[in-house]
C-alpha cells in the first residue's frame, strides 16, 4: 500500500494546479528529464490499464507509461474548452463525486505545450477533493466517473478559479499561462477514497470499560466506564496487513475523537471534515502522544489511542480545536493507506 505522494490541502490546490512545481523552462513538452521516476502504486489502487486508440489527429498526443511524466505534443491549438479524452483506461474503482483523489497532474499551454506546472516535477502525486473548493467544477466533472488507473486529458481556461480562489497556471515559473489562455490538463488517477471509507476486518474488543467504537454514518464511540489511564496508550481494534507506519510517511486516515468520560465527539473526519485526511508523520501534524503510539502500526488497521492530559504543561492538541486540555480523549483511527516518501 505504499505510494509516494505530496500532501496538498484543498486550500492550496484550488484547481489542481496552484501549488504544483513550476517548470523552469518555457520550451518543454515533457515535465523534466528527472521526473520520470516510476512510483509504486498499492495493490488496492493499482489497476489494469489499456491504451485507448485515438483516431482524431487534432487531439493532444500524450505518450508515456501511466504514473510517469508524459511527453505532450499539441497539434491543434484551437481545441475548445471542455474538450477531453482518455489516453489510458483503467480497470480500478469508479471515482465518485465527493471522493478524495490521489493523482498525478500536469498542465500544458495549449498554444505550445509548454509545461505550466506538474506534480511529476517533484516525482510525487497530489491529493484533493472533488465536488468542493479544491478544483473548479468543470474539471471535477470530467474526473467523476473515471476509473482508477486512467490517464485523462481535458482543456480548460487559465484564470478560472475554484472556491479557493487560485488561478490555473499561476505557479510562478517561467512557463506561465495568463488568464484566458487555454491549458491542457493531464491527469493520472492513482487512487480514490470515498467520504465514508473505513478499514475492514474482524474487530477486537478494547479493554473492559474502555470506549466502544460503533459503525455508522458517521461512526460513534461510547463513553468509558472506567478511570482513564495515566499515560497515553494504544489498542488495536482491527488488525491490518499493510506496511507499518514510519516517520516521514504520509498516511491516509479517518478518525473520530471523543471525550473519555462522556463519549462526546469533538472532531471527526467522517462527520465534519468531508472524508479521509492526509497527514505526514514527523511534521507536527499530529500530537506527539498520538503519533508515537501510531508508529509501527500497519495500514489497514483500526487503532484506539488514549491521550490523557499532559503532565508537563504542554498542549496536546491544536488550539484551534478549542479542547479542554485537562480532559482525556479517545481517538479512533482507521489507517486506510500508508504512503512512502512524502
Amino acid at each position: 500500500m505504499k505510494r509516494s505522494v505530496t500532501v496538498v490541502t484543498t486550500a492550496v490546490l484550488a484547481l489542481g494546479l496552484a501549488g504544483l512545481p513550476a517548470c523552469s523552462s518555457d520550451k518543454g513538452g515533457s515535465a523534466s528529464a528527472d521526473s520520470d521516476t516510476t512510483i509504486a502504486v498499492s495493490t488496492t489502487a493499482a489497476s489494469e490499464q489499456r491504451s485507448v486508440e485515438r483516431t482524431d489527429g487534432s487531439e493532444p498526443q500524450i505518450e508515456g507509461a501511466f504514473n510517469v511524466a508524459p511527453t505532450v505534443k499539441i497539434p491543434n491549438a484551437d481545441l475548445d474548452v471542455g474538450s477531453s479524452g482518455v489516453v489510458i483506461e483503467g480497470d480500478g474503482a469508479v471515482v465518485g463525486g465527493t471522493d478524495r483523489l490521489v493523482a498525478q497532474l500536469g498542465a500544458y499551454r495549449l498554444a505550445d505545450a509548454a509545461v505550466v506546472g506538474a506534480s511529476w516535477l517533484d516525482t510525487v502525486p497530489v491529493m484533493f477533493q472533488l465536488g468542493g473548493d479544491a478544483i473548479a467544477p468543470a474539471i471535477s466533472d470530467q474526473l467523476v466517473g473515471a476509473t482508477v488507473g486512467s490517464r485523462i486529458w481535458l482543456v480548460t481556461t487559465a484564470g478560472e478559479t475554484g472556491g479557493g480562489g487560485k488561478a490555473v497556471g499561476q505557479t510562478g515559473g517561467a512557463a506561465r499561462a495568463e488568464p484566458g489562455d487555454k491549458v491542457v490538463l493531464v491527469v493520472d488517477v492513482l487512487a480514490a477514497y470515498g467520504p465514508a471509507s473505513v478499514v475492514e476486518g474482524t474487530a477486537a474488543a478494547a479493554p473492559a470499560g474502555y470506549p466502544v467504537y460503533s459503525d455508522g454514518e458517521p461512526p460513534t464511540v461510547s463513553a468509558a466506564t472506567v478511570a482513564a489511564p495515566a499515560v497515553a496508550e494504544v489498542h488495536e481494534l482491527i488488525a491490518g496487513a499493510g506496511p507499518a507506519l514510519e516517520l516521514g510517511q504520509a498516511v491516509v486516515v479517518q478518525y473520530v475523537m471523543t471525550e473519555w468520560d462522556t463519549g462526546k465527539t469533538v472532531d471527526s473526519t467522517w462527520a465534519s471534515r468531508g472524508g479521509p485526511m492526509f497527514l505526514t508523520l514527523g511534521r507536527g501534524m499530529l500530537p506527539v502522544a498520538v503519533e508515537y503510539n501510531l508508529l509501527g502500526k500497519p495500514a489497514g488497521s483500526r487503532q484506539l489511542v488514549v491521550v490523557p492530559p499532559s503532565t508537563d504543561g504542554t498542549i496536546n492538541f491544536p488550539p484551534a480545536l478549542g479542547l479542554d486540555e485537562t480532559k482525556t480523549y479517545a481517538v479512533t483511527f482507521d489507517i486506510l493507506d500508508v504512503i512512502d516518501g512524502a
